[in-house]
């Protein structure tokens, strides 16, 4: 049960490079019904800032937002706004129970939520802020968030490394562990010859993203640096070459199912009533939990590629009525995207766009569960 609303004010306030290949059936007028969306939030500091040189550049403290993750949030927001609030399927001033904001309970989340609550309906930077309810995730609340220490992510681990990671480690020294442990330091020793010194990869990472100024030597590795920090990540997560249904269910199933189940129940509510109350729903999250998903869905690598999401990374799942029939369109955006591209055709089970809903259903299928605890309790084989 959820018992935390939180009300958050805002205080502060590469364009597409080609047009993917989507099949259009519009037989009919389409009519917007609802919509879903997540969100990563802005940039933030590294969650381990290890001297003073460090802690100078994020004075806000480790993992939380900066400054440009201030900025490009409240962007998004506007981006939401241009598309739902300015063109009247959100009341205007904002009506309540017509929006759900969900977050998890960490501040970059919450404040994020906020950000983008507002930022959808400023006129422009300089306007009133509006603050939006913002509903927290409280323990033992698994949505936006994993069961740890499962046997099926440890056993898969233990299977693949031989060993377990040092108990209560660091992420970062987590990051090293899992780079050794997949075979990634044998051939890049020139770059980092330890899993200590992957380790330091966190740090640099969210200051290249923050656009602060890198070394030398890291300038002129950058793309390997993130193509090794990628490849660790989709481990981590079990996508892409690690795929892994059992670990994917484990680790966004949950929320699947949530929105999987609310989609079928606005389209149940539209049939009756010609409407619904609840117009649009933002989970405000983390980078894992939508490349999960995103990869749960089939389109992870259309919407990727190769890479993992970045700051700002947005999914949207738009649900319509055309000619009597439940629709789905599914957009990506990540920061450097002028504008959502639309990723439905590479749903698993949609070979066009729009796809009809129980399509888009079948595709999450065999990902996700009402009951995290026993997807927990396998064991990898």
């Amino acid at each position: 049960m959820l018992a935390c609303v939180t009300f958050i004010v805002l205080l502060i306030f590469k364009p597409i490079t080609h047009k993917p290949m989507v099949v259009n059936l519009i037989t009919g007028e389409m009519k917007l019904v609802a919509v879903t969306v997540l969100f990563r939030h802005g940039a933030r500091a590294p969650v381990v800032i290890e001297n003073a040189t460090i802690a100078a550049m994020f004075p806000n403290g480790p993992g939380e937002i900066t400054d440009v993750g201030l900025t490009d949030t409240f962007k998004l927001g506007q981006l939401l706004g241009d598309r739902y609030v300015k063109t009247g399927f959100l009341r205007t001033p904002l009506l309540p129970s017509e929006i759900y904001f969900r977050s998890r309970a960490n501040n970059r989340c919450l404040f994020c939520a906020g950000i983008v609550g507002s930022g959808m309906w400023a006129k422009n930077e300089n306007s009133q802020f509006t603050p939006v309810p913002i509903y927290a995730q409280e323990k033992n609340d698994n949505l936006l968030e994993h069961l740890q220490g499962c046997p099926v992510e440890t056993s898969r681990i233990n299977k693949k490394c031989g060993k377990m990671p040092p108990a209560h480690v660091s992420w970062p020294v987590y990051e090293g562990f899992i780079f050794e442990c997949i075979g990634l330091l044998k051939n890049n020793s020139d770059l980092f010859p330890t899993a200590e010194a992957f380790s330091k990869v966190e740090s640099l990472v969210q200051m290249d993203r923050n656009g602060l100024p890198m070394p030398e030597w890291f300038n002129r590795n950058r793309k390997r640096i993130y193509e090794l920090y990628e490849k660790v990540y989709h481990f981590t997560v079990s996508v892409a070459d690690y795929h892994d249904r059992e670990i994917l269910k484990l680790k966004q199933g949950y929320l699947m199912n949530r929105i999987i189940d609310d989609l079928w129940k606005q389209w149940r509510e539209y049939e009756r009533n010609g409407s619904v109350q609840r117009k649009f729903t933002a989970y405000s999250t983390q980078d894992w939990l939508i490349l999960a998903f995103l990869h749960s869905l089939g389109c992870g690598e259309e919407a990727l590629g190769t890479t993992i999401p970045d700051f700002n990374a947005l999914v949207i799942i738009e649900l319509y009525e055309q000619m009597k029939k439940p629709m789905i369109r599914i957009y990506y955006k990540d920061n450097n995207m002028r504008a959502p591209k639309d990723i439905t055709h590479a749903v698993r089970s949609c070979s066009f766009a729009p796809c009809h809903l129980i399509q888009f259903i079948l595709s999450g299928k065999r990902y996700r569960t009402d009951d995290p605890k026993s997807v927990c309790n396998l064991r990898s084989i």
